[in-house]
């Protein structure tokens, strides 16, 4: 498509989360740009998306760095929902 629209020369850096397939396929387009004979640096042209980085420390602030204490409390609104419901009716 980069050739087919003529944007290959246009390129430049790419907001992306922390998932390592964006990593990889920046590397994909180094590697294309290669040989092209473009200068493509995938590190220095990823800027994280500061939005995923701050959901994450959100969630590792209310819920914990473990799986379980995000189980334990998604368990705990279920219940509270179910207890709201329950006085509705």
């Amino acid at each position: 498509m980069l050739q087919q629209y003529n944007h290959i020369h246009k390129v430049g850096y790419f907001t992306t989360d922390n998932a390592t397939n964006n990593d990889v396929a920046l590397r994909e387009l180094a590697t294309y740009f290669e040989v092209e004979d473009i200068a493509f640096d995938p590190i220095s042209l990823q800027i994280c998306y500061f939005g995923h980085i701050i959901n994450l420390v959100v969630k590792g602030f209310l819920w914990g760095t473990g799986s379980e204490a995000f189980e334990k409390e998604i368990e705990h609104a279920d219940g509270e929902a179910e207890e709201q419901l329950g006085k509705k009716l």
